[in-house]
């Protein structure tokens, strides 16, 4: 079948971006009410990451690492990972990859407490006061003439994996005049392919909120994450999977999970063990379907995925074979709304895909691992 790559990228999509479901009672939102509300993400969301992107903390923390590195000598003496891991974790689409350990040093946090005070004259130095329990390092933001900025780490611990430094502990917060725009409080344990183990990190950027947690044991993974704008829920996914083996090196026999996207919440679960039986049953001739509807009705049998806005049942979604499309017809994902209707879910989330797909690739990478 040449339609079955895009069908398996399509059934990935589900696995991956519609979670977990449940029995909804209510009576449901109308499919024009629910249209609204879906056509308003793109332009609401992309606001909020044009918001992120300029926060004054991601433009702080711009200064203070275009400057010499605090806790080495020289320029040629390389860097420190710290201020680095730090940045890295405040913004979901910020992230980079760790330096090499040929370019950073390892960082002692009890070695480095004092502190630390940015000079520009007679020329560029920090100036360092040793002692005490934490660091503090006082620096200029862009077009100041003053150390307008202080950065306070409270506590700070990493470890060596395979040449590149992983934060295990983070602690610490920054202000602007004297107003606080930054704090990250980060617990990891990696694993020796440096994926967690188990991960939780509440970050403050003014004036959004970010948290997320990671749980790796035996067979099982689960993660949460959201972002609040001014106490107000932004973004959110939550997902667990099973996996028939600890390796998790194949794909999940069940995922179950969510995502929230302003008042619109999409939940699903998928029996990912059964749609590849079936999906093999066709590559290798045991399928039971004699068509590509009866293929659909069996794939749509064991997943459960709906929409709702503001906690009101607002449409199904459902697979369905479209005969028009292309020579054999092609599977689409489907609204099918409270009144009975459907039309294609897709169109509503590509304008807005772009605007996330550094999000979900900030989950894969840092909190999910596999």
């Amino acid at each position: 079948m040449q339609n079955m790559k895009k069908f398996i990228a399509m059934m990935l999509m589900l696995a991956s971006v519609f979670f977990i479901a449940c029995d909804n009672d209510d009576d449901g939102l109308s499919p024009v009410d629910t249209k609204a509300a879906l056509e308003e993400l793109n332009a609401d969301m992309s606001g909020y990451f044009d918001e992120m992107q300029n926060a004054e903390g991601i433009k702080a923390m711009e200064a203070v690492l275009g400057m010499p590195d605090p806790f080495v000598d020289t320029k040629s003496a390389g860097r420190t990972s710290v201020l680095s891991n730090i940045n890295k974790f405040l913004l979901p689409v910020n992230y980079e990859n760790t330096k090499s350990v040929f370019e950073a040093q390892s960082f002692d946090f009890d070695t480095y407490v004092g502190t630390y005070t940015y000079k520009s004259e007679p020329f560029e130095y920090w100036e360092v006061i040793p002692g005490g329990d934490k660091i503090i390092i006082n620096f200029p933001t862009e077009g100041s003439v003053t150390n307008d900025a202080t950065i306070t780490i409270y506590n700070y611990d990493e470890e060596l994996i395979d040449y590149d430094y992983y934060p295990t502990d983070i602690d610490a917060d920054l202000y602007v005049d004297g107003i606080k725009v930054v704090e990250v409080d980060l617990t990891a344990d990696w694993n020796t392919n440096g994926e967690p183990e188990s991960l939780a990190i509440s970050v403050y950027l003014m004036p959004f909120t970010f948290s997320g947690t990671f749980s790796n044991i035996g067979t099982s993974a689960s993660i949460d994450f959201e972002i609040d704008y001014e106490e107000t829920l932004i973004f959110a996914a939550g997902l667990g999977a099973t996996f028939a083996t600890t390796s998790m090196e194949d794909a999940p026999t069940n995922m179950n999970g969510y995502i929230q996207i302003l008042k619109v919440k999409i939940q699903a679960n998928a029996n990912v063990d059964n749609i590849i039986d079936i999906i093999e049953g066709v590559d290798d001739g045991t399928s039971t379907a004699t068509d590509f509807n009866e293929l659909i009705n069996q794939i749509n049998a064991e997943f459960d995925a709906y929409v709702t806005v503001d906690g009101t049942k607002a449409a199904d979604i459902i697979l369905v074979w479209d005969e028009t499309a292309g020579t054999e017809g092609e599977p689409n994902i489907m609204f099918r709304f409270t009144d009975g209707s459907t039309e294609p879910a897709l169109p509503y989330f590509e304008d807005f895909a772009a605007d996330v797909e550094d999000f979900f690739y900030y989950l894969e990478d840092i909190y999910i691992g596999w």
